[in-house]
């Protein structure tokens, strides 16, 4: 019978070294695809009105944001645009110590951030998007925040740069000045 050490493969000593082999490749990752019908007017309406848009179900009554165009309850098409506010309700919130590539300036963003859950003002469901605040420990669930939309709006997701806090538990309207 093999004692362990008489096998070679059961003595780490006598392990194989792998050797990694590294190349350093640069790489075009842009890509442009089409979003779709409802998103298209939802970067249109956001561009020429600096103001989020929903689509309603004419049957539940359910507004959706981002907009789609069949409702997830019952199944039919909608094709009803819904003005909604510039505020909103944190309904779900994430402090993050890790550092991100802020995708509006290429830089790292600043830790800690606040990635909030956010119900805006006339919709049903929810955005994640960052919140800013003088200290993400202020943030919580049921706070109110507000849109901060970029200064020249493209039409696209970057639009909105960000949610800021307006304050403990705020009212619809109100702000913390």
């Amino acid at each position: 019978m093999n004692k362990p050490s008489d096998n070679p493969g059961n003595n780490p000593a006598q392990e194989k070294s792998t050797e990694y082999l590294f190349s350093e490749i640069t790489m075009d990752l842009t890509w442009n695809t089409d979003v779709g019908e409802t998103m298209t007017g939802f970067f249109k309406r956001l561009k020429t009105e600096r103001c989020l848009y929903g689509m309603r179900c004419s049957e539940c009554q359910r507004v959706y944001l981002p907009p789609r165009p069949v409702c997830g309850d019952c199944w039919l098409e909608m094709n009803e645009w819904v003005a909604l506010g510039n505020q909103g309700t944190i309904v779900g919130k994430t402090v993050c110590h890790y550092k991100i590539l802020d995708s509006l300036t290429g830089e790292p963003r600043k830790t800690p951030f606040v990635l909030g859950l956010i119900q805006i003002d006339g919709a049903h469901t929810t955005l994640n998007h960052f919140v800013e605040a003088p200290d993400p420990a202020l943030v919580s669930i049921g706070d109110r925040v507000e849109i901060v939309f970029r200064d020249a709006l493209q039409g696209n997701v970057g639009d909105i740069v960000h949610f800021q806090w307006l304050g403990p538990q705020a009212k619809p309207g109100q702000r913390d000045e």
